[in-house]
């Protein structure tokens, strides 16, 4: 109301309404674009990650060793990818994990001090 004290008549509400479903929709394909951008950087540097730790040469335990970085480096690339794909389709598994909750014992009251 401070911004626009003509806000209660029917058409300025009509239009500021309609301006404000084009600012969200515009917020939402610019977070959309966000996500999508991190999360393909993300996956870039895991990528490399794990194709950085390939050995070039087999030499007793270390060639083992970055074998081993390079599993587990495939391993963070796979599950990244699905928790990816379950975010952006909100799978109810991934849609539990991804909310925060408040533990039981917490009172809704606020900080007890």
């Amino acid at each position: 109301m401070g911004w626009w004290p003509d806000a209660e008549h029917p058409d300025r509400l009509k239009l500021l309404r309609r301006e404000q479903r084009w600012h969200v929709a515009g917020f939402r394909m610019w977070a959309n674009r966000a996500r999508i951008a991190y999360n393909a950087g993300l996956l870039c540097l895991l990528a490399a990650f794990g194709t950085l730790a390939v050995p070039a040469e087999t030499h007793g335990h270390t060639a083992v060793l970055r074998w081993l970085a390079v599993a587990v480096g495939g391993v963070a690339f796979i599950a990244e990818i699905i928790w990816i794909t379950a975010s952006f389709t909100g799978a109810k598994w991934a849609t539990r994990l991804l909310t925060p909750r408040l533990p039981s014992d917490v009172s809704s009251a606020g900080d007890e001090r």
